[in-house]
C-alpha cells in the first residue's frame, strides 16, 4: 500500500524546518537516510513505533500522521475494491 499523503506531510514539515533527510533519520533512530526517502516517497509507511519520534522531530501532532495514514489506507481500499 502506498502512503503518498503521509509521505508528503512528513516531507513538507521537514522542508519547512530546513531539515535534511539524514538529520531526520538520525533523530528517529535510523543511521540510513534511505528509510526517510522511502517514507516520504510513499513507498514505505512509517513504522508505528517511529510515529511519535517523527512528530516530535518535526514539531507537530502525531495525530496528523495517523490521520494521513488512515486517509492513505481508505484510498487504497477504494482502489482495490473499485469504489470511487
Amino acid at each position: 500500500m502506498k502512503t503518498e499523503r503521509t509521505g508528503a506531510l512528513i516531507k513538507a514539515n521537514r522542508n519547512k524546518l530546513g531539515m535534511t533527510q539524514k538529520k531526520l533519520s538520525e533523530l528517529i533512530g535510523y543511521s540510513d537516510s534511505r528509510v526517510v526517502y522511502q517514507i516520504e516517497s510513499g513507498k514505505m509507511r512509517p513504522p508505528f513505533d517511529k510515529i511519535r519520534r517523527i512528530s516530535r522531530a518535526l514539531m507537530f501532532d502525531k495525530c496528523l500522521i495517523i490521520e494521513s495514514l488512515v486517509a492513505d489506507f481508505a484510498h487504497h481500499i477504494r482502489q482495490v475494491s473499485g469504489i470511487k
